[in-house]
């Protein structure tokens, strides 16, 4: 499960021109993930995920050309729902950082595996648009990528887990 339950804060970084190049989103809330290339309902194994984003920043991004996804409200008379999906690039790949007990581990194109599945928190994102044309066809695409992301793993919401989530394996409780 991979959720936060804090407001995300979100930022636009803009160019010279006064566009939104680079958006920042601390504590996302992140869903839909495939961070182990493992082949999708649509036969897509691309590393992606989805990340949930406030309407007004969708609304934003989608003046200024970015591949915003506007979902009904969950609610009857709520907000539209506003995402993106997000790529992760094996030829350029980003920054992945995993915190755990005050350690930070840098992740590759193969560690990343490690975040499908896994119960993950505070979860920060530098994201950025690539605007490009489809060879063959020559249409033109945008697509948003993954430039860096720090994230906590925490243990799964279990009866025990805070408890035990800080001890080494050599601190293990036993019932001596």
């Amino acid at each position: 499960m991979i959720n936060n339950f804090k407001q995300p804060e979100e930022t636009t970084m803009l160019n010279d021109e006064g566009r939104i190049v680079k958006v920042l989103i601390k504590d996302a809330f992140i869903f839909w993930t495939n961070f182990d290339g493992h082949v999708d309902n649509v036969g897509n194994s691309d590393l992606q995920f989805n990340v949930a984003i406030s309407p007004a920043l969708g609304e934003k991004l989608l003046s200024e050309g970015w591949p915003v996804k506007i979902s009904d409200p969950s609610e009857e008379g709520g907000p539209n729902r506003y995402r993106m999906k997000v790529k992760i690039s094996d030829k350029f790949f980003p920054l992945i950082y995993l915190i755990t007990d005050n350690h930070k581990t840098k992740l590759n194109s193969k560690t990343v595996a490690s975040l499908q599945g896994a119960h993950l928190t505070n979860i920060h994102l530098a994201l950025t648009k690539f605007d490009g044309i489809r060879r063959g066809s020559g249409i033109p695409f945008t697509s948003v990528y993954l430039k860096t992301m720090y994230t906590e793993l925490r243990p799964a919401a279990d009866e025990f887990a805070d408890e035990f989530f800080n001890l080494g394996i050599d601190d293990m409780p036993t019932n001596d």
